[in-house]
């Protein structure tokens, strides 16, 4: 047991160790002005609901569309594809682009709104300042930046979302007029169902003109190939018939098997380049893969549980078990996925060599075909070609023409996925404000907070306010109060340059017992004794007050909570209990902090300090942290949560607890000196927290 360099206090007659914590001044004070409390929470809820009648009230008004119908009624099940399968995310972006800026233009003209005060009142003084400042152009900027602020007022107002997983969007529509409410929401859907069939139609019409432009082409080379042909035969006063000329026939049917295997050829290629770009360029890429049934219904599978793992992630967050079984599931598929391309891969790429294998076969045969024919045989293979490819020509261009055909009879009668399930109502109450919500709320606020009051009040006369009562604190404890901390504001920051002064009169009070100083290393574990009492806080501000005084000093994060690692941003790869579970030298795993004056050897991310980890092995890790440094100071978690806080300083110079200055804490930490063995280490001490600035002086 290390020595102690404060005084002990004579140790009072033993404390009942079942006692517990009164509160019955606490209730009785309640109990006592419970009409008081009563008569207050009921004025204030009966003002709350006269004070509600005051506001303006607000309209909602909801309009549902269906957004992966195919143009009839969706009422109509029996005429819709049961079968059909639309992307969940397809269906996330219909929704979001029914709040795009293009439809809700259009449905600000076609409602009206852009003529309603409701809208357009709030852009006078805008307008006015405008006018002010530039004078000159004014009138052309107003405008423009009139009509946005219109569209930005009107999209706040607008609430459009997905019912679930189904196909259809709910609109919502918030105004002071319920007529108005209900028409915007109604001129949303219909401008968003017909910004679709403009859609469709500029498809069409798109497609048409490429066609077309197609058609052109493929007729002008015809009539070339023609005149070639005429040209051929006038030239050559060639007239063959199909059994004069045997090499000729072979070496056309050799041109036509080449050319069908080089468009297999190019195929296969085609597919193996999807496939490679869909390996490196992960999920996204996967859309390019559209001749594998697998991958498809593996994409489909992946895309279900994308759609889930959001919900889940605004409902449960990711530390839920079935978040991660989500995650867990979409890897697996991912894995799936890639499997599948490598198989579809490998069989691609000996498809294509076996291919590409025919195709210089049969490219070295035509060659020794050329070769071998005469000048007659030439010119035949040469006219043979050049009419096969005008009958290719002559129905690719009849089958571009029955395109072409279709798309004109289509056009002007295109229908848009999307159709009302019910339109929008004028409501008949509005929706804010609910003033007997506001007053029952009110009530309970009130009530709640006035009995809150009531009991603080009662409990104030329970704290530590002079050097008697830390007389009777100590007694109680059997244990030194060597200083106190005074009350921080919430402005308050443990990493600021400049401590208040009273803070860090106290820091020196509380060193200068637990004598820290140059003379040999010294070892410190300190401990609140519940959450939020400060431990964490004193022991960053005591590695502070002892790195500033020169003193080599490192700060040991023993508490799994990790509020050093967020409150220092000392991010490290692993810490304290990877070291102890590892084996690791602690060393690698210490965060210089060269502006507060100290090192940070962090928890790190495996288990728990105190629960899980071997004696013996933090013990290893404590003497070669006390061979390096002059001060070791161990942040333990609070004595509520770990009482083997005591266990870690059997080996320490000092336990420091910090608490709040009141009795009830007293109790309690006795009792946890009581539980941890019969009696209190020789080097424990206690350290007052949030003591009120009035009582600081007298308390130290």
């Amino acid at each position: 047991m290390a020595p102690r360099f404060y005084p002990r206090f004579e140790a009072a007659p033993p404390i009942d160790p079942f006692e517990r914590l009164d509160l019955s001044s606490v209730f009785a004070a309640v109990w006592q002005a419970r009409f008081r409390i009563a008569g207050s929470a009921i004025l204030f809820g009966v003002w709350a609901w006269l004070l509600a009648g005051l506001l303006t009230p607000r309209y909602e008004a909801m309009a549902f569309l269906r957004i992966d119908g195919d143009g009839f009624d969706a009422l109509s099940e029996g005429r819709r594809d049961p079968n059909r399968f639309v992307d969940p995310v397809v269906l996330s972006t219909r929704v979001q682009s029914i709040k795009s800026a293009a439809v809700l233009g259009a449905a600000l003209d076609a409602a009206g709104i852009a003529y309603s005060a409701e809208f357009n009142e709030g852009l006078a003084g805008t307008a006015e300042d405008r006018r002010k400042d530039q004078a000159l152009n004014a009138r052309q900027m107003s405008e423009t930046e009139k009509q946005a602020s219109l569209l930005t007022e009107f999209a706040k107002r607008v609430d459009v979302w997905q019912i679930e997983q189904s196909g259809v969007a709910g609109i919502k529509v918030k105004a002071n007029d319920p007529i108005l409410a209900a028409r915007a929401a109604n001129a949303i859907g219909d401008s968003y169902i017909a910004q679709q069939i403009q859609e469709k139609r500029k498809t069409r019409l798109q497609a048409l003109d490429a066609l077309l432009a197609q058609q052109n082409e493929m007729t002008r080379k015809l009539r070339g190939i023609e005149d070639s042909i005429a040209s051929v035969r006038a030239d050559r006063k060639l007239v063959f018939t199909e059994a004069q000329d045997v090499r000729g026939q072979v070496l056309g049917k050799t041109r036509e098997l080449l050319i069908a295997s080089e468009a297999d050829l190019a195929e296969v290629e085609r597919k193996r380049i999807v496939i490679e770009q869909a390996r490196d360029g992960g999920v996204e890429s996967l859309s390019l893969v559209t001749f594998s049934d697998l991958i498809q219904k593996l994409k489909e599978q992946r895309a279900v549980l994308s759609v889930e793992l959001g919900q889940l992630a605004s409902e449960t967050g990711p530390s839920h078990p079935r978040y991660q079984a989500v995650v867990s599931g979409i890897a697996k598929l991912d894995r799936a996925i890639d499997e599948e391309l490598k198989r579809v891969g490998a069989s691609v790429r000996t498809t294509e060599r076996g291919l590409r294998d025919r195709v210089q076969t049969l490219s070295k045969r035509l060659s020794e075909l050329n070769s071998e024919v005469t000048d007659q045989a030439t010119s035949r293979v040469h006219l043979d070609s050049l009419e096969t490819e005008v009958q290719g020509l002559r129905y690719s261009r009849e089958s571009l023409k029955n395109e072409i055909d279709k798309l004109k009879t289509a056009l002007g009668l295109e229908q848009s996925e999307a159709n009302f399930v019910s339109r929008a109502l004028p409501p008949e109450k509005p929706s804010f404000p609910r003033r007997s919500l506001i007053a029952a709320g009110g009530t309970v606020a009130w009530g709640g907070f006035f009995a809150f009051a009531v009991g603080v009040a009662a409990l104030w006369n329970r704290q530590v306010r002079s050097p008697a009562d830390t007389a009777a604190f100590e007694t109680i404890v059997h244990c030194p109060v060597v200083g106190a901390l005074p009350a921080a504001g919430r402005r308050f920051a443990i990493t600021a340059r400049q401590l208040p002064l009273e803070f860090a009169e106290g820091l020196k009070r509380i060193a200068e017992a637990i004598r820290l100083g140059p003379v040999g290393p010294v070892s410190i574990v300190i401990s609140s004794l519940k959450q939020g009492d400060g431990g964490t806080t004193a022991a960053v501000a005591l590695a502070r007050l002892s790195g500033q005084a020169g003193l080599t000093t490192v700060l040991v994060e023993l508490d799994a909570r990790r509020r050093i690692t967020e409150l220092l941003a000392a991010q490290s790869a692993f810490g304290l209990a990877d070291c102890a579970q590892s084996g690791v030298n602690p060393v690698a795993a210490i965060v210089p902090k060269p502006d507060l004056g100290f090192h940070v050897l962090t928890h790190g991310r495996t288990g728990d300090g105190l629960g899980t980890r071997a004696d013996a092995a933090l013990d290893q890790v404590f003497e070669t942290l006390k061979a390096l440094y002059r001060v070791v100071i161990i942040s333990a978690p609070p004595l509520s949560q770990s009482p083997r806080a005591f266990w870690v300083g059997r080996n320490a110079d000092h336990v420091v607890v910090v608490t709040t200055a009141d009795k009830r804490r007293a109790d309690v930490l006795a009792r946890f000196f009581r539980f941890f063995g019969g009696g209190v280490p020789g080097n424990v001490a206690v350290v007052f927290n949030h003591v009120d600035a009035k009582y600081h002086g007298s308390l130290v």
